[in-house]
């Protein structure tokens, strides 16, 4: 070969090795990024991020002509996995979305080898372990910095304010915002990165001296912080496994004095310890455990792991697809889940994961993942290596095991900062285990411009899929202006869909949006003439992921508010399918059969509706004039409903006292006292009981001198207290929500109060009342489409405010409640049957 151009080739492929670092570090360090991979023009940016290893990889081959092994049977793990995505790819659901995933897979599989290529003497391991360290200190230097600047220190100023208002409320890291997302976006993915990094942090402080040394140290010290404001559950029991296995490590293959180390193990465990005590959601969740009280904690992971077995179970032997998971999910949604978890990006478990996607090939694929890492561990255990590579490929396998603990609680691998480094741990190790020669098959010419042939026709087959990103987003824009410029946004939006037809966020952002305009509009004609768009594009959404209940449900209030209540109904009873338990569902069957006159069956809807929801049967929307009439032989319906199922002898224990407290509720409510009392003074809340007896005539100051401090005793002190009512039902809002009541609705409450004459009027029949309306949150990241509205329900809920704000726990409701929505199953079934 002309030695100019094997300089040209070997100039280009640092080109392209460079370029793949600097994408690694800006899709690592640049705040949500995991949002960002799916917003334009981000998509196509770190899409041409991961090209360039492929060009680096392919460069390779062109210029040594071989094709560079991995060695120690690596290299048929990576040939079993790019087996199982070919098939996997070839029956998947959705084959589109699989072919994407599995090209982001196959340019990391390439990624891998083009690295460990230049891996060929200690010193560039070295040197690239350093660069990982260094990229995790400043990753934990980001993180820390814009959690802190735009989540922990605006918290605590509004925390401030409330104890300036009497409140006193700590920072909670239960609340979910209030986590450390950055920069990856969500606290689970900022924890799976340390449980990685971490270990490496404490390998180059052991192996390095002078202040290098120190600034290793500082990052671990850092990095636990760090990993403390994450509140993840799954990272500290990775990185306790972490340092268990560090620990097991060192006692039996550090020369150091047996009882200096199990004195620092203990201490090290003790300092776990008192991070994960220190943490009140942490600390709560340990408690429960101990206790035996947390199996509801883990509901969201048995949900959606239940999902994934029957996902892979009915394609056991290719899976779904690669990419498939988040919009096939409601079509394995178990009904008994309520509406916990009912719509999901992915599934929480990297084995049930991968399972659904690739059915027996990642039972095979995992099971060799343990084999290789088992086999790589006793090579690097047997092997005779400087203590420095010893200490440091020790490490990595710390991590790895770790991160396998953390990845059974959570999916991660498509996050690029995780998967590159994984990539980069494996490339060193293989390196370091592997003979000092490479292993080469002789094939690259032919294997290069065969590779360049399809990387050509993956970058084709992209291009109108970035088209339509970009065409969406010129539409998108149309609706930001301060002049809405609706055709704009019709005309790209319905350009995007014609593009990628397979792609439903075009079609449900179109749809959502012109039904918005259309309900909310003042113009008769306009409504008119968006209203039959906004069906169209649901039906259009529905057609390219055939199971969501968002497109159906939706759907059926704009046929509603068409005039069709026929398909209205069709529509409801095929989202009742889907997530049944979903707040509003069947309420809007209810009045889709009334519209229809089917009076009988909108009474079974809406006492079903009652049933898993009970405070609805407090919403003033039961005034409408064509739910008054039916509203007496619901409540009558509901409370013989529970009276059915309490008559039942193999009602679960769990449903006697549920039953008993939603019927004597509901009997109070319908004025039945008598009654009501043989239900709530057994089965009732101290609550429930309190509001009884005012109805029986004791004065409320009476009453609420036997309560213990909440939200509600705060609004009896109210009612008693005229003088201090508004500061009072601020405090009471404050405690209910963490937040000041809007003056609007102070306002109200305080004059339905004064015009009220006993405090049971006040409540049941001259209530204030709020409207709002559902947000759909994370609909864009559960479609992995950003930069179009945030979508809610077309459904407006009116609520009783003290009843929603204040007095709720009487009206028991839980999202997840298996054993009730078993029990409704019947109801439900026998209902849409009738459908």
């Amino acid at each position: 070969m002309n030695p100019l151009q094997s300089q040209s080739k070997r100039s280009s492929g640092q080109l392209f090795a460079l370029l793949t670092g600097f994408f690694y570090i800006l899709l690592t360090l640049i705040p949500d990024s995991h949002s960002l991979m799916v917003a334009w023009p981000w998509v196509l940016i770190w899409q041409v991020g991961i090209i360039c290893p492929v060009l680096w990889f392919l460069s390779i081959l062109l210029r040594e002509n071989c094709f560079p092994q991995l060695g120690n049977k690596i290299d048929i793990w990576i040939a079993l996995v790019i087996i199982s995505l070919i098939i996997t790819t070839l029956y998947a659901e959705i084959p589109q979305k699989a072919i994407w995933y599995s090209w982001t897979t196959l340019c990391l599989i390439l990624a891998l080898y083009a690295l460990n290529h230049g891996l060929v003497s200690p010193q560039k391991r070295y040197r690239l372990l350093q660069f990982q360290g260094g990229l995790a200190i400043a990753f934990i230097l980001v993180s820390l910095l814009v959690w802190g600047v735009q989540t922990f220190l605006p918290e605590l100023e509004r925390l401030q304010s409330l104890r300036e208002l009497g409140v006193n409320v700590r920072f909670d890291f239960s609340v979910l915002e209030l986590r450390n997302w950055a920069p990856l976006g969500h606290q689970n993915y900022v924890a799976g990165y340390l449980v990685l990094v971490l270990p490496l942090l404490i390998a180059l402080g052991i192996v390095e001296s002078g202040w290098r040394r120190w600034v290793w140290i500082a990052g671990v010290a850092v990095g636990l912080l760090d990993l403390y404001t994450t509140s993840s559950r799954g990272g500290w029991l990775g990185f306790f496994v972490v340092l268990l296995t560090g620990l097991i490590i060192l006692l039996v293959r550090s020369s150091l004095p047996r009882l200096w180390l199990i004195l620092s193990a203990l201490g090290s465990i003790l300092l776990v310890l008192l991070f994960i005590l220190a943490n009140n959601r942490l600390r709560s969740l340990l408690f429960a455990v101990l206790s035996g009280e947390g199996g509801g904690q883990f509901a969201y992971r048995l949900i959606t792991m239940t999902v994934g077995w029957d996902m892979g179970s009915s394609h056991f032997l290719t899976g779904i697809g690669l990419g498939n998971v988040p919009w096939l999910y409601q079509e394995y949604f178990p009904h008994w889940a309520g509406y916990e978890a009912q719509l999901i990006y992915q599934l929480h478990s990297t084995p049930a994961q991968l399972f659904a996607e690739l059915g027996l090939w990642a039972v095979l694929l995992q099971l060799g993942a343990i084999f290789l890492l088992l086999y790589l561990g006793r090579r690097w255990w047997v092997r005779e290596l400087e203590t420095t590579d010893f200490i440091l490929t020790g490490s990595l396998f710390c991590a790895f095991i770790g991160y396998f603990t953390l990845s059974l609680t959570d999916y991660q691998l498509d996050n690029i900062a995780i998967s590159g480094t994984l990539v980069i741990y494996l490339a060193v190790i293989a390196s370091t285990l592997r003979k000092q020669e490479f292993l080469a098959l002789q094939s690259g010419y032919r294997l290069a411009w065969a590779g360049c042939g399809f990387l050509v026709a993956v970058i084709i087959w992209l291009i109108p899929i970035h088209r339509a990103w970009a065409t969406s987003t010129q539409g998108f824009s149309g609706l930001a202006q301060e002049e809405v410029n609706l055709d704009l946004f019709i005309d790209k939006l319905t350009q995007a869909h014609e593009l990628v037809p397979w792609e439903p966020y075009y079609p449900y952002q179109l749809g959502w949006n012109l039904g918005d305009i259309a309900l909310t509009s003042n113009n008769p004609s306009q409504e008119q003439a968006l209203l039959p768009q906004a069906i169209k594009g649901f039906e259009a959404g529905l057609n390219a992921s055939r199971d969501r209940e968002f497109g159906y449900t939706n759907l059926g209030w704009l046929h509603l508010k068409a005039g069709n209540p026929t398909a209205a109904t069709t529509a409801f009873a095929e989202s009742a399918q889907l997530v049944p338990a979903k707040r509003g569902i069947f309420y809007g069957l209810g009045l889709s059969l009334l519209a229809q006159n089917q009076r009988e069956l909108a009474v079974e809807a809406l006492t079903l509706e009652v049933l898993r929801d009970p405070s609805f049967i407090t919403t003033p929307l039961w005034q409408l004039r064509i739910l008054q009439p039916i509203y007496p032989q619901v409540l009558e319906s509901a409370i013989a409903q529970c009276s059915n199922f309490l008559n039942q002898d193999t009602l679960p224990p769990d449903l006697i006292p549920y039953f008993h407290r939603v019927r004597g509720i509901f009997l109070w409510w319908q004025g039945n006292l008598t009654a009501a009392g043989e239900d709530l003074e057994q089965y009732g809340d101290g609550l429930s009981q309190a509001l009884l007896k005012i109805s029986l005539g004791e004065e409320v100051a009476t009453v609420e001198q036997q309560l213990s401090p909440s939200p509600a005793k705060l609004v009896f002190s109210a009612w008693s207290n005229p003088s201090n009512r508004s500061q009072l039902l601020q405090q009471a809002a404050l405690k209910a929500r963490k937040e000041r009541l809007p003056e609007q609705y102070l306002a109200e409450v305080l004059t339905t109060m004064e015009n009220a004459e006993t405090f049971e009027e006040w409540l049941k029949q001259n209530p204030p009342i709020w409207q709002y309306r559902r947000k759909r949150l994370g609909f864009n990241v559960n479609m992995r489409q950003m930069g179009g509205a945030v979508p809610s329900d077309y459904f407006r809920v009116v609520e009783n405010l003290p009843i929603s704000l204040w007095f709720k726990p009487v009206f028991p409701t839980s999202a997840y409640f298996p054993e009730l929505d078993q029990a409704l199953t019947s109801q439900r079934e026998s209902l849409l049957d009738k459908l």
